[in-house]
């Protein structure tokens, strides 16, 4: 029971983090985000969550192929699945930035313990979790001067990951149609209202069976190959722009005329960004901050970049 109700709360977890709603508000249709997010930059947020994004678009591109052998007849029908994944000790920590003048003891002096040591003035990059990990360090600052710009560079704090190594893959709801030239075609599609903007996922994708029309390696009929490509879309009209493809190939073999088993290898990647707009209204957090893209109201971009060959059974 305790294993079931863990899932549960992953799951639920993540697709809260998978609608990028926990982190954005909204103003004009505009993505807007206040003061408590101050303690991210366009870096270190990126960062900080690209773990999830490749899990989103692990998710995205999963149940893309069945098996090889399709049929040379009209068919339709819907296909549900989940995937789940285990989390890399790799995924768990990044180099997040520091400010710009982190570093300079004319400036400020800092310090941070962290796995047992005492580590003082440091700048550039340090080592934080990412949202799959577990406890985060801050680094605690003492400005050298009292007065403005130097006054702003004070203590730091990262945000702490959820310490998990596995993660569930968003649900997949899909409608396959099949063609007597033995192809089939899988579509998703999904609408979701976001301050008079809709939010829209939808997905394309073709499995293409070769072997029965070129078949060089002479297979008799219990095996099977094909190719098969996708093409992914979640966007908004200001905001998000999140774009995913794959292809790959894959063969199959069966024990029986309904049992099947299927190799497949494909390429993923995934590429676009969000865009929030900081609300600095009467925040004077936001304004002393020692990052220079917050203090300065600077748009929040969270870039998208993931890339992934992938092997499956």
């Amino acid at each position: 029971m305790l294993k079931i109700k863990t899932f549960l709360k992953t799951l639920s977890y993540k697709i809260y983090i998978l609608l990028f709603l926990p982190f954005i508000a909204f103003s004009q249709n505009e993505l807007e985000i206040g003061r408590e997010f101050g303690l991210f930059t366009s870096k270190n947020l990126t960062n900080y969550i690209k773990p999830l994004l490749t899990t989103v678009n692990q998710s995205l591109n999963s149940s893309l192929i069945t098996n090889s052998d399709i049929s040379n007849e009209w068919s339709i029908g819907l296909d549900i699945s989940i995937s789940g994944m285990a989390i890399l000790q790799n995924q768990k920590s990044f180099a997040a930035e520091l400010p710009k003048l982190f570093g300079d003891t004319s400036i400020v002096l800092t310090a941070q313990s962290a796995n047992g040591k005492m580590y003082k003035n440091s700048s550039g990059n340090i080592f934080e979790p990412t949202i799959y990990g577990g406890k985060s360090t801050p680094v605690f600052a003492s400005p050298q001067n009292a007065f403005p710009p130097d006054s702003f560079y004070k203590s730091v704090a990262f945000a702490e990951g959820v310490d998990i190594s596995y993660m569930s893959g968003l649900p997949v709801l899909q409608l396959v149609l099949g063609f007597p030239t033995r192809t089939e075609l899988r579509t998703r599609f999904i609408s979701i209202p976001l301050l008079n903007l809709p939010l829209i996922y939808y997905t394309l994708g073709i499995n293409q069976n070769i072997s029965h029309y070129y078949d060089p390696f002479e297979l008799d009929s219990n095996y099977s190959y094909s190719i098969f490509g996708a093409y992914h879309s979640i966007a908004r009209e200001k905001g998000i722009d999140i774009k995913s493809i794959a292809f790959g190939t894959a063969f199959s073999g069966k024990f029986s005329e309904k049992i099947y088993y299927t190799f497949s290898i494909q390429y993923e990647n995934m590429w676009g960004g969000i865009t929030a707009i900081r609300n600095t209204e009467g925040n004077n957090d936001i304004v002393n901050n020692p990052y220079e893209e917050v203090r300065d109201g600077k748009p929040l971009d969270v870039g998208i970049s993931t890339l992934i060959i992938n092997g499956s059974f």
